[in-house]
């Protein structure tokens, strides 16, 4: 696809290599929620609350989150070298 106009020229051409997203997301407090720091050793946030999300992803691959997010509950799970283990 090709816009042009007596100032420039554009090309799309890249339109079909990647998807466009756009989700406004609003969760209740049954909503529950997992941050994970490192997928390998498990450490993560794990908790329960209520918030709204906005996420997004353009065509040349870039995504972003933006949001708030209010906890109830919540708990941090740290793990390292499979010695350490801890919850807090």
């Amino acid at each position: 696809m090709k816009f042009s106009s007596n100032e420039s020229e554009t090309n799309f051409s890249n339109l079909s290599k990647g998807l466009e997203v756009f989700i406004n997301l609003n969760v209740n407090k049954n909503a529950e929620l997992d941050i994970i720091f490192d997928e390998d050793s498990g450490s993560k946030l794990s908790g329960r609350g209520e918030g709204d999300f906005i996420f997004n992803s353009d065509y040349s691959g870039n995504f972003n989150i933006k949001g708030e997010f209010t906890t109830d509950f919540g708990k941090y799970h740290y793990k390292n070298f499979g010695f350490v283990e801890r919850v807090f």
